[in-house]
């Protein structure tokens, strides 16, 4: 078994390798994307290891087509829409963190205005409350 799974590592491109899960104290990013996996709840891990079961269900079989990805898509109880869209999403980034359920709302670090707009807004909110008191 040991033996399958070392030549099953030396057959597997160096970028699917599992490292050593240590971030190198060089790059900030490297840091930064540990800290972000580290912040993922466990039911997301556990959304995305079912929705990976069913990707690779429906990505097994070479014939049937639509009629094979309609199956797999009532198994898993979600539109054959939606079964497209994980392909799709496994296909351009084969990791399980590319099935994690979005989150919704802005993203952390957006502003819908831009700084200038911002900056006057703070500015009239901090003279008016200046008054205020």
């Amino acid at each position: 078994m040991e033996a399958q799974i070392a030549r099953a590592q030396r057959k597997t491109p160096s970028r699917h390798r599992r490292s050593d899960n240590t971030a190198s104290a060089d790059d900030p990013r490297a840091l930064e994307k540990q800290a972000e996996l580290l912040d993922i709840s466990k039911a997301d891990w556990n959304i995305a290891r079912r929705r990976m079961r069913f990707v690779k269900m429906a990505l097994a079989s070479k014939t049937g087509g639509a009629q094979r990805y309609a199956s797999v898509a009532r198994k898993a109880n979600v539109s054959i829409r939606v079964l497209y869209r994980w392909i799709e999403r496994w296909r351009r980034d084969s990791t399980l963190t590319s099935l994690m359920p979005a989150q919704r709302g802005p993203k952390a670090g957006n502003r819908r205005l831009d700084f200038e707009r911002d900056a006057i807004i703070e500015s009239v909110l901090d003279d008016w409350m200046s008054k205020r008191v």
